[in-house]
């Protein structure tokens, strides 16, 4: 059995900011709701009204807030809310040792590699076969995919010797009027050595694959 304490009575009024500050240390007001249950039976009202009425008077809750705001904020990629062409934003990464064959029913098989492209706005995979691990072979691979979606405008890629040279490339492209640009290239995006998870959604293709 509990006793009952009025939420409008100083006991409880007294005894909000003890659970609040020191039991839970500024959490949420349901984790305050469930603590003050556990010795008092709160009526009278709406008890959760009260409760979130103390947390937003607390300077402590509200610079805790703007604190978790930043942390929010901080890794969100400002791609995901451009406003951009399908695979204009881009990861890329190569999943290797596939065997293939020249041509059906070939007795001879070779070693193939995969460039798995994933478009950071709409999800969209893009799987292009690669003649070899150079830095040129995924160039190549750039310009089949750019034939069909057009050239990208950012892309994110993993520390590779492969893949980090492309910083090096300009294309040469020319548009449906027959107008060339000459020189034009990309921005390039290298994540963290060994942090696959900032590039999780290509690595997700290649597992699938």
């Amino acid at each position: 059995l509990l006793p009952i304490a009025p939420i409008y009575s100083p006991l409880f009024r007294a005894y909000l900011p003890y659970a609040h500050d020191v039991l839970t240390n500024h959490a949420g007001v349901e984790n305050v709701l469930r603590t003050i249950k556990e010795y008092w039976l709160p009526v009278g009202g709406r008890v959760r009204a009260v409760i979130l009425a103390y947390r937003r008077a607390c300077s402590n809750c509200r610079r805790r807030l703007r604190e978790v705001v930043k942390m929010e904020l901080a890794n969100f990629p400002a791609c995901r809310t451009m406003v951009a062409p399908p695979f204009y934003f881009i990861q890329i990464d190569i999943a290797m040792a596939f065997k293939a064959k020249p041509f059906k029913e070939s007795r001879k098989s070779l070693t193939a590699h995969a460039l798995v492209i994933v478009c950071l706005i709409t999800s969209g995979t893009s799987i292009l076969v690669l003649d070899g691990l150079t830095t040129q072979a995924v160039v190549q691979a750039l310009e089949r995919h750019a034939s069909r979606y057009g050239m990208p405008g950012e892309v994110h890629v993993d520390s590779g010797s492969q893949l980090e040279k492309l910083r090096d490339t300009s294309f040469n492209i020319r548009d449906i009027d027959g107008q060339e640009h000459r020189g034009m290239k990309f921005k390039l995006s290298v994540s963290t050595p060994k942090a696959h998870n900032e590039h999780g959604r290509v690595e997700r293709k290649i597992r699938t694959l």
